[in-house]
């Protein structure tokens, strides 16, 4: 095994010295060896395949373990015993009692000789180039290279490309791994990216130069192993020695796709997918990596109490005493709620929590669409639902009222007092809202409900705290706080634990994981599974799914 890589190859979709691998599913297994390891593999494994998953760092470049193997680069070269010459340890499949030495003296010098050939035309610019820190071809010129070269000759030179406001490529980087070719062949099912010409001539591109149009750009350069693909939103943003990384998870649509989040100077400068092979494998959508824009814009600074000229400023002292008085004074079923379902679970619980208490009703927010189904697909990873949390809504919040219910009680006057939790951006809602007593809202941005609320309590994203989500198939997973909040915004979780207090309901925790454990201790799907037991790549719940669409079968109960 290769110790001289000293720091975690951070961008190479879970490559490097831990990479994660999918072996066959296989009930038969072989015995085999590497490097005096004895290990027991499914059979139609590779020998790479076996040697990652067994913490053997085979070096690669067109290897990867979300593609088919290709086996062009040769850098993967080991000898196995009985056997002539070395060969690709990407495409050999395992054998009973097959013997596999992976840096023998003949393998180490093969592959000096393949980081030789690699290095004859590549540009010395890794001082700015964005792959530096994080590229495999340094890393293994650190391992294989020799510090000087052989070549006397003018390196060949190729123009950089732009395909668009997302993707640049760099030629003079490529080495011609294929993997940006067969990521877009295999996985995303397009052609827009090929291999043209032989040989010394060889270059990889668009056909007649046009633009890429597909949605997973961003997964091109993720593959890339060397800086010839990079993208424009990060391109020269930050060096990734300073980056910071946390696990979250996207909050764009049902998929719930398992990310890592970068920040710098407590703001968020990348976004990349983190393997996770029962959500998103090793990809995720462009939408979640680059439109990032909508955390910043639009969003609520301060506590705001509503008055004849609009709203005003005020402290959280105030907004909140003014908003429990209005959820005490509400009487029983004159209270409603709604609640949207990209709230965390912890969330939604503490939400419910308070509106039973108090006698309330509840109905969901899905979007001015309505309800889509969670588990229906946009494309091969991406959901038709734009919630990140429908399940957990729907499984937290079992006894949802119809919206279009809740609002005809509204226009009626059997519901006086009405607290929204989320960002409700429909106008068509906000003008049916004007028989209320008291509006009070809890959002992180504007929009038209909160600007219509007598009580606006600003709260955060969700890079700005922490909780659970369920995804489209029942997968739960958590997300960590990346940024540190800038404004009097408090976390959701935060706010409705003070006005559960402030509304005489007892002191709450505001530890997310606190109040996870509380929902754990209710029947249902997330019944015995605790905050610390939730794996990095989350667990898949039984959900009992309803036969009715949620929100709808809550009309006939609240006759």
């Amino acid at each position: 095994m290769i110790t001289g890589i000293k720091r975690t190859l951070k961008a190479h979709m879970g490559e490097g010295v831990a990479p994660v691998v999918r072996l066959p599913e296989s009930e038969s297994t072989v015995q085999i060896t590497i490097d005096g390891h004895e290990l027991h593999i499914p059979s139609g494994a590779t020998v790479m395949e076996a040697a990652l998953s067994n913490g053997i760092f085979i070096p690669h470049f067109c290897y990867h373990p979300g593609l088919g193997p290709e086996g062009n680069c040769r850098m993967c070269l080991v000898e196995i015993e009985g056997r002539p010459k070395l060969e690709p340890s990407c495409i050999i499949p395992v054998c009973r009692d097959m013997v596999v030495n992976t840096c023998s003296a003949d393998v180490v010098e093969a592959r000096r000789g393949v980081m030789e050939f690699l290095l004859l035309n590549h540009p010395l610019d890794c001082p700015w180039c964005d792959k530096a820190g994080e590229c495999m071809l340094q890393d293994h010129s650190y391992n294989y290279g020799s510090g000087e070269t052989r070549h006397r000759m003018h390196k060949r030179t190729s123009p950089v490309k732009d395909f668009g406001p997302k993707l640049k490529m760099y030629s003079n980087r490529c080495i011609q791994c294929t993997r940006c070719v067969r990521f877009l062949a295999e996985v995303e099912g397009g052609e827009e990216f090929s291999l043209f010409g032989r040989s010394a001539d060889v270059d990889v591109g668009t056909y007649i130069r046009h633009n890429l149009t597909n949605n997973y750009q961003g997964c091109l350069a993720d593959v890339c192993p060397v800086g010839a693909l990079v993208t424009k939103p990060f391109l020269y943003s930050a060096r990734v020695f300073y980056l910071e990384s946390q696990p979250s998870v996207c909050p764009i649509c049902s998929t719930g796709c398992s990310i890592f989040v970068d920040r710098y100077q407590n703001r968020i400068v990348r976004i990349r997918p983190r393997p996770n092979l029962e959500v998103n494998e090793w990809w995720m959508c462009d939408t979640g990596r680059f439109e990032t824009g909508w955390i910043e814009e639009g969003r609520v600074d301060t506590p705001m109490l509503g008055s004849e000229i609009g709203l005003r400023q005020c402290g959280w002292d105030t907004a909140l005493d003014t908003a429990s008085k209005a959820l005490k004074s509400a009487d029983g079923g004159q209270l409603g709620g709604i609640v949207w379902a990209g709230a965390s679970c912890e969330e939604i619980h503490l939400f419910t929590k308070l509106l039973r208490a108090l006698g309330g009703i509840i109905s969901p927010w899905y979007g001015p669409d309505g309800r889509i189904d969670p588990a229906a697909k946009e494309d091969f990873l991406r959901r038709k639902d734009p919630n990140p949390n429908t399940r957990g809504l729907e499984a937290i919040a079992s006894d949802l009222m119809d919206l279009e219910h809740l609002l005809g009680r509204i226009d009626s006057g059997e519901v006086a007092s009405l607290i929204v939790l989320g960002t409700v951006m429909d106008e068509a809602v906000a003008a049916r809202l004007s028989n209320l007593d008291q509006l009070i809202v809890i959002s992180s941005h504007h929009c038209p409900v909160g600007d219509a609320s007598d009580v606006l309590l600003p709260g955060t994203v969700w890079v700005e705290k922490a909780g659970t989500f369920l995804n489209g198939e029942g997968h739960l997973q958590r997300f960590s706080q990346v940024l540190d909040i800038k404004t009097a915004a408090r976390a959701d979780v935060s706010i409705l634990s003070a006005l559960i207090d402030r509304c005489g309901l007892g002191p709450q925790n505001e530890d997310p994981a606190a109040v996870y454990e509380e929902i754990t201790r209710q029947p249902g799907p997330f019944k015995g599974l605790a905050w610390g037991q939730i794996p990095p790549g989350g667990r898949r719940l039984d959900l009992k799914l309803p036969a009715s669409e949620p929100g709808t079968a809550g009309r006939e109960g609240a006759e």
